[in-house]
């Protein structure tokens, strides 16, 4: 069906706005009971057209709008949080991530764009600044969902400087699919932060400021592909140079560089989603030596990051990247005018032979082959040990007898980390060793899976039989990451073990300890209750709302004739509506009046 022009709803965009907050001020204003009939008529979805980052559907509610709202490929770049993770992926890519916004369903969409393996977090909780809802009310009569205040890592607002709030709606799995405006949202209240968190809250707030109006400065719309993995390593190469932490040649000096990129990084790990940051020089190394030599995509923070910490704002950044062709250029003619010595008997090779003849005839160091004919050092070290050439070394701990143990360790599966500390070697050495003997990564990865494998496995045995004794459920609820690595990587071994197991247990429920498990649940009860009409003290509690803060109660809901003491405290949460129809109908809650019931 097309939307009416004049239905009741809004009719224009507020200043940085998103297309959630917009779906929420029609649900508002056209006096919808239930959010699923909003998603219905604005993007033909039941219930997917409420979730806020990457809001599908935009399609359809732009042929229903008339486009009054822009075109779907419009709407989902300016007013969802795609735009930001475009700009460092392919065309490709870009082209599927706004089609699955322009139809129903977005598929594996995070996957694609690297959110699930990117350590930050997938989700991305709704946020709102005290003095940004109170100009949108004097300015707008409503406060409203600002896109700037959504993006990954800002925690405070880049106008006000203030700490940025957060809501549960998104988060609690009851309210992830409801249409929510700021002046309607549980408010979390925020963890207590550590004693380190405590000592570096200066900091941490001066650095979480800058990052947040970096984020909000990076300009996205920039087109897909703007910023490829190699040519943004060519920039912060060169920005590095400036600072004395590569070489001319562009090798990095790695100890500088890990412990002056870990002191600016390490204070934002105590923001609430970028725990993944590096604390130490050597995890700041792992995290972003490749990125800054171009060998692998990773997440718009860490970029971000970089460019904050190397330009100190996103306008000095985008002058050098339009700077940075003129510049290859003339690096290049003066390359080419410096030294053409012996050039005649390599000019017009392939570059693999040149690369041979520099080495063996002039006995050059593979640095500077690989820089003379463009290729990095590493895959030239390989190919010259495969084909047998004697490479020049220069002196260094790393003597052949203590190479062979490195091997050997690694043929063994032992983590790099361990050999390096076993040995007195950097990790980055251990590396080094490991990718300059053909066919030892794949064989080191397979011994170390198999390991990892058999560890899993022995965990869950554990669990299983000797652990909790209560069958797979239990050991899942205590255990969900080591289930969902077995059940992704491992899983015939999984379903066959589990199998065995629910065969073998008993089903008389003997062993379990109902009192104490009453006992546990009937504090959890009240401890949730007493949380959340603080936070709300003048809602009253819904039967839903309680159960869900109480992790395993749900599932318990079949057996609260077991729990007489849970049922008691569920019914003083609920400020004694026993007599609820939604209360009263579950299993274990007599009817109104019942005698024996016991309840008050």
């Amino acid at each position: 069906m097309d939307l009416p022009l004049d239905y009741v709803g809004p009719t224009s965009w507020f200043p940085d706005e998103t297309i959630f907050s917009l779906a929420s001020r029609f649900h508002r204003l056209s006096g919808h009971a239930r959010a699923e009939d909003t998603s219905r008529l604005l993007f033909g979805l039941r219930q997917r057209g409420a979730i806020h980052d990457f809001t599908p559907g935009l399609a359809e509610f732009a042929r229903r709008t008339h486009e009054r709202f822009g075109t779907a490929e419009t709407i989902a770049l300016e007013r969802t949080l795609l735009g930001l993770y475009l700009p460092f992926k392919s065309e490709a890519l870009a082209r599927y991530a706004i089609d699955r916004l322009a139809c129903d369903s977005l598929g594996s969409l995070k996957y694609k764009l690297g959110l699930l393996t990117s350590r930050f977090g997938a989700s991305h909780p709704l946020k709102a600044c005290d003095d940004c809802m109170a100009l949108d009310v004097q300015a707008h009569g409503v406060a409203y969902w600002h896109r700037t205040h959504q993006w990954p890592g800002v925690w405070f607002c880049p106008a006000h400087h203030t700490r940025l709030r957060t809501a549960a709606e998104k988060i609690a799995s009851v309210h992830r699919f409801q249409f929510v405006l700021p002046d309607e949202a549980t408010w979390l209240d925020g963890k207590a932060a550590s004693p380190d968190a405590l000592k570096q809250a200066p900091v941490v707030r001066a650095q979480g400021i800058a990052l947040a109006r970096a984020i909000c400065e990076f300009d996205t719309s920039n087109g897909p592909g703007a910023f490829s993995p190699e040519s943004l390593s060519a920039v912060y190469r060169s920005a590095l140079i400036e600072r004395g932490l590569a070489s001319t040649s562009g090798r990095l000096r790695l100890k500088p560089l890990g412990e002056q990129l870990c002191r600016f990084v390490s204070p934002l790990r105590y923001m609430p989603d970028l725990h993944a940051l590096p604390a130490s020089p050597e995890q700041t190394l792992a995290q972003f030596a490749r990125v800054l030599r171009g060998r692998s995509e990773t997440h718009p923070i860490r970029h971000i990051l970089l460019m904050l910490w190397l330009f100190e704002s996103m306008g000095t950044f985008m002058d050098a990247v339009v700077a940075r062709p003129s510049c290859d250029r003339r690096l290049a003619s003066e390359s080419t005018t410096e030294s053409t010595e012996g050039h005649e008997a390599t000019e017009g090779c392939d570059p693999w032979q040149r690369v041979r003849a520099f080495v063996e005839l002039r006995g050059w160091s593979v640095t500077r082959a690989a820089a003379e004919v463009g290729l990095d050092k590493q895959p030239v070290l390989e190919w010259l040990q495969r084909h047998g050439i004697a490479v020049s070394k220069r002196p260094k701990k790393l003597d052949a007898k203590m190479r062979q143990r490195v091997i050997d360790a690694l043929e063994k599966g032992r983590s790099n980390d361990e050999i390096a500390r076993g040995e007195g070697l950097s990790r980055v050495t251990v590396g080094r060793v490991m990718r300059s003997v053909p066919g030892l990564r794949e064989r080191c990865s397979f011994v170390r899976e198999r390991m990892l494998r058999d560890a899993k496995r022995e965990r869950w045995d554990h669990l299983l039989h000797e652990g909790l004794g209560d069958g797979p459920k239990a050991a899942c609820t205590v255990a969900p990451a080591l289930y969902s690595w077995l059940y992704r990587n491992d899983r015939s071994w999984l379903l066959t073990h589990n199998q065995r197991a629910y065969l073998a247990k008993s089903g008389n429920n003997v062993s379990i300890d109902w009192g104490a498990r009453d006992h546990f649940f009937a504090q959890a009860v009240e401890k949730a209750a007493l949380r959340l009409y603080a936070c709300r003290p003048a809602v009253r509690l819904t039967l839903g709302e309680l159960l869900q803060q109480v992790d395993g109660l749900p599932e318990k809901r079949s057996r609260l004739a077991q729990l007489p003491l849970t049922r008691r405290a569920i019914v003083r949460a609920l400020g004694g509506r026993s007599r609820s129809t939604t209360v009263a109908a579950m299993p274990g809650f007599e009817k109104p009046g019942d005698p024996d019931s016991g309840l008050p």
